[in-house]
């Protein structure tokens, strides 16, 4: 069985949140967590992680070897949500596996009503869960969550753009297709 493996490479920081005068007094604490579905609407959870834990505009946090985050069946299409959370609280694994499990939910739906849950046409669907998903993360986590992103198979390489907070920040990421 084929297989399409997500790859983050780099988290940049082109704009720490908080604005001019909350940037002056500290660093913003990156942690990245996200959901895996492959086109058969199958669903793999991948916990959160610190991405790097001192931010400040410019910075780059680099993996390299680039970090491998989730492993799906490429029998089709494979989609990635992606959460990105400046930890103030924690409980954000916590909230993750509730989310997962709505998120798992609402797609064996959408894949009974005989839909691709990866498909192009289903991504709006797929962004509309993926803001149900926030919703549940932000308020049993009680960190800053930025709007979940969802990524598919092409563009490969590509960068994804976090926005919230007064805060900017972008993932550059890669899928290996064997």
């Amino acid at each position: 069985m084929p297989q399409a493996t997500f790859f983050l490479e780099a988290v940049v920081c082109k704009d720490e949140m908080g604005g001019r005068i909350r940037e002056k007094f500290g660093n913003d604490e990156i942690w990245m967590g996200a959901i895996g579905i492959d086109s058969a609407g199958r669903t793999i959870k991948v916990p959160f992680f610190e991405v790097y834990a001192h931010f400040d505009d410019g910075d780059v946090k680099t993996f390299s070897p680039a970090k491998q985050l989730v492993s799906l069946r490429a029998d089709g299409s494979c989609r990635v949500m992606l959460f990105l959370a400046d930890k103030q609280y924690g409980g954000m694994n916590d909230a993750l596996d509730s989310a997962h499990a709505e998120a798992a939910s609402t797609i064996a739906r959408m894949k009974a009503d005989g839909q691709d849950p990866t498909s192009e046409s289903s991504k709006e669907d797929l962004i509309a869960i993926a803001g149900e998903v926030l919703k549940i993360l932000v308020k049993e986590a009680r960190d800053k969550v930025f709007p979940a992103q969802v990524v598919g198979l092409s563009p490969n390489p590509g960068v994804v753009d976090f926005r919230g907070h007064d805060g900017h920040y972008a993932a550059r990421y890669h899928w290996q297709l064997a």
